[in-house]
């Protein structure tokens, strides 16, 4: 809370369109910006597989400098790898997705990071996801 980053699920309306499960995601802006993240533990299947989701910057907030949305793997030895990322400049839902097939068969983090744009401005950065899916 000492630094204003949230997160917490919630259904989101972006471009006026209302997606009912997902997540809110606001980088911190007291003292300085940065980024938000949620992360999951998972032991992928031996078969390839595709992250696939939503992103969005949610209707009513400030259109500041746009939000960056990134999907980043991190395997069981630290090493991170991004898989994924958009910059989202206004209130809309846009797609999103990687592939995870280096890491068939193994466990790994699946880290979704909401942060600032471009700019580092922080104002407004309500950042939804949602419709979180892996399939082949």
């Amino acid at each position: 809370s000492a630094t204003g980053a949230q997160l917490y699920a919630s259904s989101s309306t972006c471009g006026g369109q209302t997606k009912p499960r997902g997540l809110f995601m606001h980088p911190p802006y007291i003292g300085g910006t940065g980024l938000t993240f949620a992360r999951y533990s998972l032991t992928l299947p031996k078969e390839p597989l595709t992250f696939r989701c939503a992103v969005g910057k949610q209707d009513g907030s400030d259109l500041g400098d746009g939000l960056l949305f990134k999907v980043v793997i991190e395997d069981s030895d630290g090493k991170r790898t991004e898989i994924a990322n958009r910059l989202v400049p206004s209130h809309a839902w846009y797609e999103l997705e990687g592939s995870l097939a280096p890491w068939a068969g193994k466990p790994v983090m699946l880290l979704l990071i909401t942060d600032v744009g471009e700019k580092n401005n922080s104002s407004g950065d309500w950042g939804a996801w949602a419709d979180l899916s892996l399939g082949p």
